[in-house]
């Protein structure tokens, strides 16, 4: 539980990053060819690596910060 309370936030800010700033749509409207398709799910892709890459820097500054854990671990009170 503690990692979805961790995740959560994280996935959604890195999907409106990639969404909102980059302009790049995981959910295209309109999936025809298998070229728009394979397009969608390399940005699926990329919002899972982002999302783990900064979930991981986010845990390793959280580990060593002085309440010594994440939010969720201490919301679950681990």
């Amino acid at each position: 539980m503690a990692y979805v309370i961790d995740m959560i936030p994280i996935h959604l800010a890195v999907y409106v990053v990639i969404v909102k700033v980059l302009g790049l749509n995981p959910l295209l409207p309109e999936l025809h060819t298998a070229e728009q398709a394979a397009k969608a799910w390399e940005i699926r892709g990329a919002i899972l690596v982002c999302s783990f890459v900064v979930w991981v820097i986010y845990c390793a500054i959280s580990e060593l910060s002085p309440w010594r854990g994440t939010y969720g671990k201490l919301a679950m009170g681990i």
